[in-house]
């Protein structure tokens, strides 16, 4: 009888170590995204910018991830174009960060490579709620930008797909970052969170490696134009 169970338990072990190996190979992932206490939701075509400190906000923002799974696919390597952007705060540390591509809700990337969903699960038009009615206590944000040779670039307010740039490219990084709500001042500084990042430049603009994907920066005059 206990030879019985013994091997009940051992053929229960293997199965479940099975599944766990069969779901790391397929590159399927939950996100476990907890204890958050700002989240700052950005739209990638216009450049519009929310940050939400709302506990009923920030969780409905968070259900999707943690409660769905998700299936590892290509690279984003020199792959640009973007929706929705999520950067997680715990505090003022950043957590998480999270890219929606389309409006279909069922595409992200994630430390630079896409995941996918069978279903839709993000609603995306809740995003453009949000960005529409921004939270009164969220301080005023200033347009994505940063600061190369003594001008300042703004980020491009059209998706940009498919940018390309050679290591050999590189112009620099980028030095240090300020706030969202102060213009940069500094050479290679920025308002978002892409110290460190390289950049290049591309057509009329600068381009910013930003989470895996190339972004278009336009002088003022030239982010202008596109209105």
């Amino acid at each position: 009888m206990k030879k019985s169970f013994t091997i009940k338990i051992a053929v229960a072990v293997c199965v479940f170590v099975f599944a766990a190996i069969m779901l790391a190979a397929c590159g399927a992932i939950t996100f476990k995204i907890n204890d958050i206490t700002r989240i700052e939701l950005t739209d990638g075509n216009t450049g519009d910018i929310v940050e939400i400190t709302d506990t009923d906000v920030i969780q409905e923002l968070i259900r999707p991830f943690n409660e769905n799974e998700f299936k590892k696919g290509e690279s984003t390597k020199n792959q640009a174009g973007w929706s929705y952007r999520l950067n997680f705060y715990q505090n003022d540390k950043l957590s998480t960060s999270i890219v929606i591509h389309g409006q279909d809700g069922n595409r992200i990337s994630f430390n630079d490579f896409f995941y996918d969903t069978a279903d839709s699960c993000i609603d995306t038009e809740y995003y453009r709620e949000l960005l529409n009615k921004p939270e009164p206590q969220s301080p005023n944000a200033l347009v994505p930008s940063i600061m190369i040779e003594g001008t300042l670039y703004l980020m491009s307010q059209k998706e940009k797909p498919g940018i390309e740039i050679a290591d050999s490219d590189y112009l620099g990084v980028i030095k240090s970052t300020v706030p969202l709500s102060e213009w940069p001042t500094e050479n290679g500084q920025a308002n978002i969170d892409v110290e460190g990042a390289p950049y290049a430049e591309y057509e009329t603009g600068i381009v910013v490696l930003w989470n895996g994907e190339w972004t278009l920066f336009l002088t003022e005059q030239e982010y202008l134009s596109e209105e």
